[in-house]
């Protein structure tokens, strides 16, 4: 079924009149010295009558059914209960005990014709002319994107054929944890609901390792199409997977991202019989300011000092199906646990305030993985750098009395 392109057409242009009479009365008030009125009761009045939101759209599966269009259950609604992580300082942070039950949303791919394509975060927008909020996570995110509030180009690119966006908010962005969770993982189950000659429109610049996991997952350069959201494309058909839970929560997608990884990687199976260390000595926070002092504790328990970020993906990959137990502060390199057997042990190190708000995106993975995973809440460490970011502490008579705790005696050997 396709939308009366005469309604659509005339309700697109009543929304950009709408749009642009907002920001024109706006620059005019401005310009005329006027924005002093927007304190007062009158102006506040005046500014929610003048402003112009686009239409949103949240539930993208129902607006789907309900214009006819193809939308594909890939898995479905789920609650999880999650076994609680171990905590080396006694004492379950608040933070784990609230996500200790979880309903997972459905996962699901609609394809949408004449659908348009916007922004630097690659907003969605429906035939209709309301933005998909599901295409950032939700609406709160969407109203925080510049390009939700920013009119639209006049000129729109038409691109023939049959795309499907990785784009998003945090995909885009150089982290490595946010392009395999927020985009390689939504391609799972994909595949045998899309057309051979589709597309996939992916962030510009294409970082180094986001190429090098494309074509890990055997992805050629010509299917992968830049979109740098300077302007608005419209796609002939654009193939819409929904994001994956926060913490890749879903068994069958991060089984599958793993067996595809092992395969290409020429890994056959998990062998754990290494343990790792991952140094944050080249990050810009969450760093452990002393850990030349913790290196000759960790050495003693047979630890090999790492930086995964210096190593190809593929190099990761191989490393980490080796991996027997698993130390770092909060970081993105936590993502190769994912190519980590079932027997693999992790601990992470929390900074106090940030990190600890941040912790469950590990623990949920490990969780899902059904690998057991313990923490230490370290001391925080000013960062003048980023304030807001903080590094850590761990004195080193704790990390020992902490390794000692987390690996058995019978781990230790003689």
């Amino acid at each position: 079924m396709v939308i009366d392109a005469t309604m659509e057409e005339t309700r697109s242009l009543a929304y950009r009149f709408k749009q642009r009479l907002y920001y024109g009365t706006r620059r005019l008030l401005r310009a005329l010295g006027l924005r002093a009125i927007a304190p007062t009761r009158a102006g506040a009045a005046v500014a929610r009558r003048l402003r112009v939101r686009p239409r949103v759209t949240e539930d993208l599966a129902a607006w789907s059914h309900a214009h006819g269009f193809d939308c594909v259950v890939l898995s479905p609604a789920q609650t999880r209960a999650r076994r609680a992580p171990i905590a080396l300082d006694n004492a379950l942070h608040p933070n784990f005990a609230r996500h200790l039950a979880a309903q997972i949303a459905e996962r699901f791919m609609v394809c949408l014709p004449q659908a348009r394509v916007w922004g630097a975060n690659g907003l969605v927008i429906l035939p209709d002319g309301s933005f998909a909020s599901q295409a950032i996570y939700d609406r709160r995110h969407l109203e925080a994107d510049p390009a939700y509030s920013t009119p639209t180009p006049a000129h729109v690119v038409r691109k023939d054929g049959d795309y499907v966006t990785l784009l998003g908010e945090f995909s885009n962005t150089s982290n490595y944890y946010h392009w395999v969770h927020d985009g390689l993982l939504r391609l799972h189950g994909v595949h045998s609901h899309l057309p051979s000659n589709v597309k996939y429109l992916v962030p510009s610049p294409l970082y180094d390792h986001q190429r090098e996991t494309l074509h890990l997952l055997g992805f050629r350069d010509e299917q992968l199409v830049p979109f740098t959201g300077s302007s608005v494309w419209e796609c002939e058909r654009l193939w819409f997977p929904s994001l994956p839970p926060s913490g890749a929560e879903v068994p069958d997608a991060v089984s599958w991202l793993r067996e595809r990884f092992w395969a290409a990687a020429g890994v056959e199976r998990a062998e754990p019989r290494r343990r790792f260390y991952l140094s944050r000595k080249g990050a810009e926070h969450a760093r452990v300011v002393n850990e030349a002092e913790l290196v000759p504790v960790l050495d003693t328990h047979g630890f090999e000092v790492i930086q995964p970020e210096r190593m190809s993906v593929a190099d990761q990959v191989r490393l980490f199906a080796q991996a027997e137990a698993i130390v770092s502060a909060t970081s993105a390199g936590l993502t190769n646990l994912l190519f980590a057997g079932r027997e693999t042990k992790n601990l992470e190190i929390l900074e106090p305030e940030w990190a600890a708000r941040k912790a469950f995106v590990v623990w949920t993975l490990a969780e899902t993985l059904d690998q057991s995973f313990w923490y230490l809440t370290a001391e925080t460490a000013p960062n003048p750098e980023r304030p807001k970011r903080a590094d850590l502490h761990v004195p080193a008579i704790t990390l020992e009395r902490a390794l000692g705790r987390w690996l058995s005696p019978a781990d230790e050997g003689p």
